[in-house]
Order: C-alpha cells, then structure tokens, then sequence
C-alpha cells in the first residue's frame, strides 16, 4: 500500500508527529496509508446530465483535479458505437512515450474486425489486461484520470472494458459522462455498484484549494513541498518525509513556480517569490 495515492500525503490519526518542523512534522503512519483506497474509496464518477455542455463542464473539473495532482488526463468521447472500444483510441491519443504509442497501435488494430482474435488470438480479457497494463504504466505513481463522455453510446466491449478497470486495483479514475435518460442497464449496473454515497464530499475535503492570501491557489502537497524547500531541505530529505519520489518533489515544485508566473528552476527565487506572494513568512 502506498501513502501517495492520487499524488497526495495523507496522514493517519495515529502518524507519528515530529515537533518543531511546521506542517513538515506530519509523517506516514506504520503500514502506510492508500487514501484512494481506505479514504476516498472512489474508482468510477458518474457525471450525469442529459446535456452535453452541462456535462462537459463538470468533467473539466475533474480534468483540472488531475491536472493539479500531477495525474496524466486521458479524455474522449463516444461518438460511434459501432466502432469496438470507441472512445479509447481517441483518449490515448495524448498520452505520450512508448507506451501511449502501444496503446494507439492496439486500438488501431482492433478497429478491424476479427484481427486481434484471429491473427493473434487475444481475448476480450486479453485485451482488458493490456489496457489495464498499459494505463497503470502512463499514470505511474500518482495514477491516470481516464474521462470518457456520451458512455451511453459506448459499445459491450467498452463497457467490459470499464467494468474490468472499476474492478481491478489500478490506479485509475474512470470519469465517465452519460445521459442517464438513455444509458444502458449495464451501464447503470456500472455507475451502481462503483457509487460512493461519501466519496465525493469526502474527496472534496481532501482535495480542497485553499486560496492563500495573494489569491493563488495551492494544492497541500505544493504547499509541503515549498515549506520544505523555503526550510533548504534537499528533494530527498522532502521526499522520504512525504513517502513520495525526489521526482515527485521536483514536479510539484515546478506547479509552485507556474502559478507564480515563472518557469524558474532556481529554488531561491521561487521561494523569493512565495514569500512576496503571501505564500511564505517573510523575514522577520
């Protein structure tokens, strides 16, 4: 189990607290914490709305949350039904690297009919596993947003798919925009049995951007992450306190220095520059 989950450091009521360090004193508690997992308990979000724009702007919200957590966003939509996995190949287009290009040319393949099956004789649950594969691989260690609106018109292989990716233990939030007036019973079953009457208010909780004094707008994790660097702690030293990767660090110091205006590597001017936004304590 991992502490990171979705890109978060979240802290169990029993984590040890080191005194005298700020925010940074929060540590991991034994066994480490999985907030998806245990807290958040979230796979599937159904966005629900007979129309499209309503939709569409309620999924930008969730695309904006993976966004600011560092997440790879794959979104689509389902525009033709008869075309198997439809949604799929036009969601893998952005993904970038080796792995977004298998995954294009495994959709491209299975648009013709028949070819998995007989020139390689893949099954409908071989297929499942290398897409599961290969987004675990894309989202790495902070997990994939898949966003696929018009699920109503999506094809028994798309909805196998997703039912299979709801069901297995990847790291991977399916947000999936439907018109619930014309959606299929499978697809009821789907967005029923993966509903967490709490997750989403709890997931507001934990996801919240507070707006700091100056207005900008930091996630918790970007806000560890700068304390860290304004105390002149190494990558690493943040990384093993915060159970996360020095690249991860690293990242999201890189979010800290956008919202401030600046592409900047230099961790003394963007602490500088924390501190004429409000972010920071200014010197005594």
């Amino acid at each position: 189990m991992y502490s990171h989950a979705f890109g978060l450091f979240l802290v169990l009521p029993q984590g040890e607290r080191r005194q005298g360090e700020g925010p940074m004193r929060e540590v991991a508690a034994e066994g480490r914490f999985d907030g998806w997992e245990q807290l958040v308990g979230l796979r599937v979000v159904g966005v629900g709305a007979a129309s499209r724009e309503a939709r569409d702007l309620s999924m930008k919200e969730w695309e904006t949350l993976g966004v600011g957590l560092g997440m790879p966003v794959l979104r689509a939509r389902v525009d033709n039904p008869e075309v198997p996995y439809g949604g799929f190949m036009e969601a893998i287009n952005p993904a970038s690297g080796e792995h977004g290009e298998m995954l294009r040319k495994l959709f491209r393949k299975l648009d013709e009919r028949g070819w998995a099956r007989i020139m390689l004789g893949l099954t409908e649950e071989d297929v499942q596993r290398v897409v599961r594969a290969a987004l675990v691989i894309v989202g790495g260690e902070t997990g994939v947003v898949l966003a696929l609106d018009d699920v109503h018109h999506a094809d028994a292989r798309t909805i196998g798919l997703l039912e299979y990716l709801a069901d297995s233990a990847a790291r991977v939030l399916l947000v999936l925009g439907h018109d619930p007036l014309n959606g299929s019973p499978r697809l009821a079953a789907l967005l029923a049995k993966t509903r967490n009457p709490d997750a989403t208010e709890r997931l507001a909780r934990i996801f919240e951007l507070p707006p700091d004094r100056a207005g900008y707008r930091l996630t918790r994790r970007e806000a560890t992450v700068l304390e860290g660097v304004a105390q002149g702690l190494t990558d690493d030293t943040i990384a093993d306190r915060l159970a996360i990767s020095p690249r991860t660090v690293h990242r999201r110091l890189r979010h800290v220095s956008r919202k401030l205006g600046t592409e900047t590597e230099d961790r003394e001017e963007v602490v500088e520059l924390a501190k004429s936004a409000g972010l920071l304590p200014g010197e005594d």
